[in-house]
């Protein structure tokens, strides 16, 4: 069976979005650790009923996600 019989399993990329991609990894690290993170590190407020560093977590993973979905969007939209 030659190759180009073959379905394709992955899709190929039409655009590059490595460099910021990298530093937005790294801003999502560094909102999570020391000193940054020293910053929300308190009990009060209590915002939707978790203490506020709880709070800062969540919401940093939501950026993430909301950020990792735009990251994809871009990069596979020159596909269609």
């Amino acid at each position: 069976m030659a190759m180009e019989d073959q379905p394709a399993v992955a899709r190929e990329s039409t655009r590059d979005g490595s460099k910021a991609f990298a530093i937005f990894t790294a801003v999502m690290v560094l909102v999570m650790i020391f000193p940054i993170y020293g910053f929300a590190n308190k009990v009060e407020p209590m915002v939707l009923g978790m203490p506020f560093s709880l709070f800062w977590i969540v919401a940093w993973i939501g950026v993430e996600f909301v950020g990792l979905l735009c990251f994809i969007a871009y990069e596979f939209s020159g596909d269609r």
